[in-house]
């Protein structure tokens, strides 16, 4: 399970994408105090922020995994488009 968590209103942007494939599933509007849990296979991605200030969101992933499992999990690189941090 991933779940997300929105601290603060954004005027624009900040939407939640969540899709399976090239199908999207749903399209989340953030605004305070919202959280949304859902499955950590889908493919999620927030919409370019366009409001003042700073957003918040805190991410949780949930794993159980045994030392065979936690040994086939692939080297992995982050990517942002993000300006800074």
């Amino acid at each position: 399970k991933c779940i997300r968590w929105i601290e603060k209103y954004l005027e624009r942007g900040g939407t939640l994408v969540l899709a399976r494939g090239k199908k999207t599933l749903a399209r989340v509007v953030p605004r305070p105090n919202l959280l949304v849990g859902f499955d950590g296979d889908l493919t999620h991605s927030v919409e370019r922020v366009d409001s003042p200030g700073r957003r918040l969101s805190l991410v949780c992933e949930q794993y159980a995994l045994d030392e065979r499992e936690l040994a086939e999990v692939p080297t992995y690189r982050v990517e942002t488009r993000a300006r800074s941090y």
